[in-house]
């Protein structure tokens, strides 16, 4: 290890790599032993993909300078903007478990530390990326960074984290027992991950929104919405919150494909369910209050108050053969996505699939009975059900199916009338 190149060299090993057989594993190898860079002065300028190079270098140290750069600037290893503004990359095996950034920072372009558990973040800071900082453990943030709607870069990135401390003068935020609420308390931001110790969590009295991403980490089996939560709403990332009364919704992400949350329940005020929110909703199991108005649920699944409608199929396994109540008409858009089955049985009063309704859905068979009249054509992409069964079928339908059964793999097998049939 404690080798030392240049960045010329770096780019030389990428672009090597790209001409042969690339796969990243590759880069991760040659640079394995790669503690330092050397920036020259003719160095990087208008290189697109110098973070992409950086991103190849797990075990670098420190960067170093040769002469005057007229873009960057270094100090103690890590890489600042030439005017000291801007924290370019943070070495992700420095192995100081602290780090406080410095005060005229305003943004944090790359921060990826294996070793780092506390991180002291100023009032300057208005934006930061963290990647990989599995170590990382208490977070204090400053007046400046607003969090609501970014990506969850204290989700994934971030799984362990014990706290949250806001400061007290932050405009928008508040924090209190480690958990991120908004300034008024009334909307959970962020809840860390590693802070979930019990099994079900309700949400506390006065909170009546959950913010995207608020539970994309926990460790909880089963998130109870209580009957102060008002409305799941769609929520655009690029539009300001400002537009909307963002204390009284759940944005669509609050949960964004964590694979612990088993249970989702609902309480009897949540509306304003939509696709979007449901797609990421992974869950074994959905709960609806019966006082709820517009939603419903049985066997675990949900499905919409006047049970015409399949919203969200549960992602368990079903053994055996399972049957849709006799009611449903429409089975709606994500609402098989990711979920899986053994022999599911659409009823005869269903009309129509809406678009990506079986995306990614494992299961053997899907019997879809002569009623339905309309299938969107992305209604399989990407599908992984072995048989797709269909009933008696005009020809006319079989016309009108056949973009979205183009959509499917190879290896589905397709029964029109006990005719089977592989898609090539």
């Amino acid at each position: 290890m404690n080798e030392s190149i240049t960045y010329k060299e770096l780019v030389a090993i990428h672009e090597r790599l790209f001409k042969t057989n690339f796969d990243f594993r590759h880069i991760f190898m040659a640079l394995i032993a790669v503690e330092e860079i050397l920036i020259e002065e003719d160095d990087i300028g208008e290189d697109e993909l110098f973070f992409t190079r950086l991103k190849g270098c797990q075990n670098l140290k420190r960067f170093k300078l040769d002469g005057e750069h007229p873009t960057f600037s270094v100090e103690g290893g890590l890489l600042y903007s030439k005017d000291r503004t801007v924290l370019e990359w943070y070495p992700p095996n420095i192995t100081s478990p602290y780090f406080r950034i410095p005060k005229m920072i305003t943004m944090v372009r790359a921060l990826s530390a294996h070793h780092l558990r506390t991180l002291i973040i100023p009032n300057s800071v208005k934006k930061i990326n963290l990647y990989e900082c599995e170590q990382l453990e208490f977070v204090t943030i400053g007046t400046g960074l607003k969090i609501h709607n970014e990506p969850p870069f204290f989700a994934q990135d971030c799984p362990n984290i014990r706290s949250f401390m806001v400061n007290k003068r932050h405009p928008d935020y508040a924090s209190n027992e480690g958990v991120i609420y908004s300034k008024d308390f009334s909307r959970i931001i962020r809840y860390p991950g590693f802070k979930s110790s019990r099994r079900t969590y309700e949400t506390p009295r006065g909170v009546i929104g959950i913010g995207s991403y608020a539970f994309s980490n926990s460790k909880f089996n089963k998130i109870v919405y209580s009957d102060e939560i008002l409305r799941v709403q769609d929520f655009d990332f690029f539009t300001s919150e400002i537009e909307y009364d963002y204390a009284k919704i759940v944005d669509y992400h609050p949960i964004n494909y964590n694979k612990y949350i088993e249970t989702l329940s609902f309480g009897a005020h949540v509306s304003g369910l939509n696709q979007w929110f449901l797609k990421y909703c992974l869950m074994k199991r959905f709960e609806v209050s019966p006082n709820n108005k517009d939603y419903y649920s049985i066997d675990g699944i949900l499905i919409d108050k006047s049970q015409k409608m399949l919203m969200r199929f549960s992602l368990g396994s079903l053994d055996g053969v399972y049957i849709i109540e006799d009611n449903i008409e429409v089975v709606g858009m994500f609402a098989l996505f990711e979920s899986s089955f053994d022999r599911l049985c659409l009823p005869y009063s269903t009309l129509a699939i809406h678009e990506q309704a079986f995306t990614h859905t494992k299961g053997n068979e899907l019997f879809i009975p002569s009623s339905v009249i309309f299938i969107h054509q992305l209604a399989f992409l990407d599908t992984k059900i072995k048989t797709i069964r269909f009933d008696l079928i005009e020809v006319e339908a079989k016309q009108r199916f056949k973009l979205a059964l183009d959509f499917m793999p190879k290896t589905t097998i397709i029964d029109f009338d006990n005719q089977h049939t592989n898609q090539n």
